[in-house]
């Protein structure tokens, strides 16, 4: 039991309601972005897990050669997870970690990139996207692994993000 009559929380007393506001939330055109003011971080705090999470799951991935990846991007579904990094294909796992497929492939060519920037699962069309870097298109494939026509963008866009709404087909 502890008992104080400081009015200072200690580490393990603080909660996110604690923490000073660092970021807000901007309208740019039709999208949501978080804007960090780091001029407002004066310290380091301990947050417990707990705090931000209901649920944690470590999944141990397959480990057979085919299915092995570096640290870099993940997108994560319902049911899936896409993970990839620099000149390393994308690799598709299900949710109890079994590898799947490969996604993709290494080069210049049609379906091919060689770094992911951002990637979405779209389970409800069976759809995969992935956005190269220095890219002028975003690669779409099924579930399978197979190319379909890419999304052209008109430009090239380096460290493009971008989201799929597949409610609303846009």
């Amino acid at each position: 039991m502890h008992a104080s009559c400081s009015g200072i929380k200690t580490s393990d007393e603080k909660s996110l309601d604690d923490c000073p506001l660092v970021a807000t939330w901007k309208q740019a055109g039709t999208d949501s972005i978080v804007v960090l003011d780091v001029g407002l971080i004066k310290d380091t705090m301990q947050i417990r897990l707990s705090q931000l999470v209901d649920d944690l799951e470590i999944i141990k991935l397959e480990t057979r050669d085919t299915a092995l990846v570096k640290s870099g991007y993940m997108a994560v579904s319902d049911r899936y997870m896409l993970l990839g990094s620099y000149l390393m294909p994308c690799k598709l796992f299900d949710k109890n970690g079994t590898f799947l497929r490969q996604i993709g492939g290494l080069g210049q060519g049609p379906g091919e990139y060689t770094n992911i920037y951002d990637a979405q699962i779209d389970e409800k069309n069976g759809r995969i996207y992935l956005m190269p870097w220095q890219s002028d298109r975003l690669l779409v494939f099924d579930m399978e692994g197979n190319a379909l026509e890419p999304v052209m963008l008109g430009i090239r866009c380096p460290k493009a993000k971008f989201r799929v709404d597949p409610d609303k087909g846009t």
